[in-house]
């Protein structure tokens, strides 16, 4: 057998004009010095609106125009290869042993095969390129147009315990979707004195306990932690968070304590009884 040869790509495919930096350019939206330099934040956010309305609708036409070149290219050279493969006589299974040993009909099956690789490597890398300018252009105009994090308002409320009224700590979510302290639902269910892992405890929650808020049965079972808004609650109210913990260390202390000295009750009459033996005997 001979060297293998790689293959070429197809001179079709290979001068078809994608111009996808030219849709790059089209995502540029105007910037806030511009805005400032026109006449201030309210003359930029005047001007935002018309200027982004038109250059996203010169965008979305031009991708369509390229996207159509793109598949017109695409199905062309897909139907000639598909109609050359047709007529070859490998499509025979009867003289598919026979072509293997003819130079001619393998060197055109070569050609056909060629044809079809680079027919998959055109679509594939449109489609990665489609997609790329897509999340491009997601990520540049919905930012821009949309409301940005500095200027949201924090809304404190969602971060307290609807319980205890106060910031909540080791938040959990019900499957109502109310967040709550730990703490405080086990207490709402009469599991405030269990101990384990939150999971292993809500697991025996019976189905009628209802959510303190909602009145809504059967929501414990599926509780989870939420670990994430622990996190955000710790970084904006350090203060808060590490009294409640101390609080939260020291009612576990007490409760460690208080089962202790329930293990000890339980066992002084079998420490009496011992004690009595061995003063008979």
């Amino acid at each position: 057998m001979g060297p293998v040869r790689r293959p070429s790509p197809n001179p079709q495919l290979r001068n078809v004009s994608h111009r996808y930096k030219e849709l790059k350019k089209l995502l540029k939206p105007l910037s806030s010095e511009q805005s400032q330099e026109n006449g201030g934040p309210e003359a930029g956010e005047q001007a935002l609106g018309p200027a982004a309305e038109h250059d996203e609708e010169v965008f979305f036409s031009t991708l369509r125009a390229q996207m159509k070149v793109v598949d017109r290219q695409f199905q062309k050279q897909a139907w000639a290869t598909i109609t050359a493969f047709e007529r070859s006589q490998f499509r025979n299974p009867a003289l598919c042993f026979l072509c293997v040993f003819r130079w001619r009909t393998a060197d055109k099956n070569s050609r056909l095969a060629q044809q079809a690789y680079w027919c998959m490597k055109f679509a594939k890398a449109n489609a990665v390129a489609l997609r790329k300018i897509l999340k491009k252009h997601d990520k540049d105009w919905l930012y821009e147009q949309g409301p940005k994090p500095a200027d949201t308002p924090e809304d404190e409320a969602d971060l307290a315990c609807p319980i205890c009224l106060e910031v909540m700590y080791k938040p959990v979510g019900l499957v109502c979707g109310h967040k709550f302290c730990k703490r405080c639902v086990l207490e709402a269910a009469g599991f405030g004195r269990a101990m384990g892992t939150f999971s292993s405890i809500v697991s025996h929650v019976p189905r009628r306990s209802v959510c303190p808020e909602c009145r809504q049965p059967d929501v414990y079972r599926g509780a989870v932690s939420l670990r994430e808004v622990g996190k955000l609650i710790a970084a904006r109210h350090p203060q808060a968070w590490a009294e409640r913990r101390r609080e939260d260390r020291e009612r576990e202390r007490a409760a460690a304590d208080r089962m202790l000295n329930e293990t000890m009750d339980s066992y002084r009459p079998v420490l009496r009884a011992s004690s009595v033996y061995e003063l008979l005997f």
